[in-house]
Order: structure tokens, then sequence, then C-alpha cells
């Protein structure tokens, strides 16, 4: 339940995520990315087929384990990264709806110490922005 009363829901589901290696290595072959120390955004647009079952937006996230040894730092991070991004998708979410595509993204984290929350957030949002404004 979340804190103040506010009954908004922001899902997050599984078919959001980005299971096929084929879309990764895709994505990764794209070259289309930003960077915000410490992440790094791949990203890539796709036609929307109207009667595909799949998401608008697809993501995965990345953290080098060359990077950061601690399997528990690693899913911390990525649990920061899920948590602002499952804030703050109704920014991207309005955006590829308008154009009717659809979005593939990828986050790497190339820091090696761990990050605050608000470090994170900051990031993540002004990556999305970014990638909004292309869209526009």
């Amino acid at each position: 339940m979340q804190q103040g009363g506010d009954n908004k829901r922001f899902p997050f589901p599984k078919e959001e995520r980005i299971c096929s290696k084929k879309t990764l290595e895709t994505l990764l072959s794209n070259k289309q990315q930003f960077f915000a120390y410490p992440f790094k955004c791949y990203y890539q647009f796709l036609p929307f087929e109207e009667g595909s079952r799949t998401p608008i937006v697809q993501i995965a996230i990345a953290i080098p384990k060359r990077t950061v040894k601690s399997a528990v730092t690693r899913n911390r991070i990525k649990r920061m990264v899920r948590e602002v991004y499952r804030l703050q998708n109704k920014m991207i979410l309005s955006t590829v709806i308008n154009k009717n595509q659809k979005i593939v993204l990828l986050f790497v984290f190339i820091g090696r110490e761990i990050p605050s929350y608000h470090l994170v957030e900051e990031k993540i949002i002004m990556l999305l922005s970014q990638i909004a404004n292309e869209t526009s």
C-alpha cells in the first residue's frame, strides 16, 4: 500500500520485461543510446502492430558483475531502477502511445559504487525525458 492515501496504481507487469535474447541483441546492435552517469540507456523504436499482445514499452536492467561484485548490491540497484521506472513510466508511455510506436529500453549501470535512491531517480527521469523528447 502506498503512503499518503494515494490510491493510484503504477503497475509493472512481467510482460513489460525483456526476456528475449534476440531482442536484446538487436537493441545493442542498434547503437541508439543516452548517457547519464552512472547509467547508459539503449533504446529502439519499433512500429506497433494493433493486434500484437506485446506491451508498448519493454525494459531490461543490466548491472555487470565485473563492476559490481556483490549480488546483493546488484539486486538492490535493480530494485531501485525498477521502482523509479514503475513510478515514472507514464512520462514515456504518453509520448509513445501518441506516435503509435513501441519502445524497447535497456538500462545499464556503469558506476562502481552504490548510488542513492535520489541519484537513481534523478538519472532515470533524465533518461526517460530525453527519450520522450526524441519521439516528439
